[in-house]
């Protein structure tokens, strides 16, 4: 409910305690309750409201505890299949060429062997070796810090009044007054200041070189020959060395953190103040107003989650839990005005609109910092009992 609603709903009220009274004027009159001199206690409930609740939220998490993922178990190349350009004994998957006692001098040898036709290429000879696999990474990041949202709440409580007469002027008195009051609020707030998506893309990694067969018609596959020989010759190096890549699998991981902020506001008042007090026959007008004492109490939890999902599975990889408890005393100041209905000598019924001057009131919780603004004006419905 805002403000300009509760004001209207105030103004019907008062105007529709007006027409009743005009049309009673021939009821007899009801002397207010109490006399001079008199005591007056009164209690009943108090609406009033949060005119925002301003959350700056802030993260725990540092992108440091994001592993960014680059693995390769990359095979060293001239380890297995020798240097290109050298002489070296070569292993591959579908075959090999060593080196045999008189490569050094010619640089042919007949210690070399093949596995299938296909490998025959031309007047080629093509052989193949996986050199491992290599993983590249992709990666997105997108960070709010400082996200900001607003959240508002009402919320009735309890408010109690203790007067005493002081003067009487004909239809109009004055008291002295002391009245203490009890708000609670709950406001919260959840989401998500970080967005990491890693693309992960995993590649096969293959030699493959070519060999000139020189006229060398190779033997029916599968061939093997030995460093004894004789046998038909190969170059031990090869006229052609290329590095292949192909895809093995694709993979996405997603880190981002849950936050969930929760704050329970109370807000105690004792105010001192002077009443005005005018008798209008079957009812009394009633302006108020004096100095304040507020206590805003505070009371937050915030928790802090960092998942990673992978596969569409979540799993927990950091949490962070935040917790403050905070008070504050503010004097402020009220203005008060309403109606007093007799019920009967001794009780009566009381409607009133308050304003009052509160400050707002700032705090930590964790990383994140809010601002509780009150709003100033509130409704009270009250029994009274006089002696």
């Amino acid at each position: 409910m805002n403000r300009i609603n509760r004001v209207s709903i105030l103004c019907s009220v008062l105007s529709w305690v007006s027409a009743t009274g005009l049309a009673a004027e021939a009821t007899p009159e009801l002397q207010p309750e109490g006399g001079l001199g008199g005591w007056r206690l009164s209690g009943g409930l108090m609406h009033r409201s949060l005119d925002g609740v301003s959350f700056r939220t802030g993260s725990r998490v540092s992108q440091d505890v994001i592993p960014r993922k680059s693995s390769s178990d990359l095979v060293d190349a001239s380890s297995r299949f020798g240097d290109e350009d050298a002489f070296a004994d070569r292993e591959y998957d579908d075959g090999y060429v060593r080196q045999d006692a008189g490569t050094a001098l010619f640089g042919d040898t007949w210690y070399w062997g093949y596995d299938t036709r296909e490998q025959i290429q031309g007047d080629t000879l093509v052989f193949h070796g996986v050199a491992g696999r290599q993983t590249s990474v992709d990666q997105r990041t997108r960070i709010e810090d400082g996200r900001q949202s607003d959240q508002d709440d009402e919320n009735g409580g309890l408010y109690i009044k203790v007067a005493k007469e002081v003067l009487q002027r004909g239809a109009v008195s004055f008291h002295l007054f002391f009245s203490g009051s009890y708000v609670p609020f709950s406001v919260g707030t959840e989401g998500s200041t970080l967005d990491v998506r890693q693309q992960s893309v995993t590649y096969g990694v293959e030699v493959v070189d070519t060999y000139d067969l020189m006229g060398v018609i190779p033997p029916d596959s599968p061939y093997s020959g030995n460093a004894a020989g004789p046998g038909p010759l190969l170059p031990n190096t090869p006229v052609n060395r290329e590095i292949r890549q192909h895809e093995v699998s694709r993979s996405e991981t997603r880190y981002f953190n849950d936050i969930r902020e929760e704050l329970d506001i109370s807000l105690t008042t004792l105010s001192l103040g002077l009443q005005c007090e005018w008798d209008a026959d079957w009812t009394q007008l009633i302006v108020a107003a004096g100095p304040s004492l507020n206590m805003v109490r505070s009371d937050g939890e915030r928790v802090e989650v960092l998942m990673r999902n992978s596969g569409g599975l979540n799993t927990t990889e950091q949490r962070f839990n935040d917790s403050a408890d905070d008070v504050e005393y503010q004097f402020g100041a009220f203005a008060q005005a309403g109606m007093r209905f007799p019920l009967s000598e001794r009780f009566g019924l009381e409607l009133c609109g308050q304003y009052e001057i509160l400050d707002s009131v700032e705090g930590r919780l964790g990383p994140t910092s809010y601002k509780v603004d009150f709003e100033r004006l509130s409704l009270l419905a009250m029994l009274s009992v006089a002696w």
